[in-house]
């Protein structure tokens, strides 16, 4: 009734699962349907999802079921399988979802190592993908929980890439910046003279 009517769809693959063209009236639904009835929809759905490899919609049934954990952990591997798949994009897109998720999460809930991971997971789906700016930010943020967590090999990897970064996008005079910056910090190994030779390659060193 509620498809003829126009206010559900089906999916286009599965008519088992259904959307709500009207927020108003889902909302009402899920009212009038109850907590424990509406997480164990979510949770059948999420399960066909992810039979079918749709990880993104499998993740996002999980977290509305409540097992938010678990949907995390969906998010990741579905990125995974796009990655070897040859699908940045759509690695992103899992991912996005997942650093999106984390933020709901508490220390206990979430250590710091396991929020750090995911950090490197997106920073690499935004490298395959070529989005240089956002696998800049990620690389940072990544740096400092590495730090923090006392992963300094991890740190200083993420600092030559945040630099590389910007030399993906053309900006060779703030990425030799950074370089010399690591170099002034004692930080200078094999890693960092690379770097310096690429952008001397390039010319930039003169």
């Amino acid at each position: 009734e509620g498809a003829r009517q126009g206010i559900l769809r089906t999916g286009a693959d599965d008519t088992m699962s259904f959307y709500f063209t009207n927020e108003a009236f889902r909302d009402e639904v899920y009212k009038s349907a109850g907590v424990t009835s509406i997480r164990k929809y979510h949770l059948m759905v999420a399960g066909r999802r992810k039979t079918q490899g749709d990880h993104l919609n499998a993740g996002y049934h999980l977290s509305m079921s409540g097992r938010t954990l678990e949907a995390l952990e969906v998010y990741r591997r579905g990125a995974g399988q796009c990655l070897r798949s040859g699908l940045p994009a759509a690695a992103v897109a899992c991912l996005e979802e997942a650093e999106r998720l984390s933020r709901s999460f508490t220390e206990p809930q979430l250590p710091a190592g396991r929020l750090a991971d995911l950090k490197y997971d997106l920073l690499n789906a935004y490298r395959c993908a070529g989005n240089w700016r956002k696998a800049r930010e990620l690389a940072l943020q990544y740096a400092d929980l590495a730090e923090e967590l006392g992963r300094s090999s991890g740190a200083l990897s993420s600092r030559i890439m945040a630099a590389d970064c910007l030399r993906m996008v053309g900006e060779y005079e703030q990425a030799l910046g950074e370089l010399h910056l690591l170099e002034d910090a004692h930080l200078l190994d094999q890693r960092v003279e690379v770097g310096l030779v690429g952008l001397a390659d390039l010319g930039v060193l003169g």
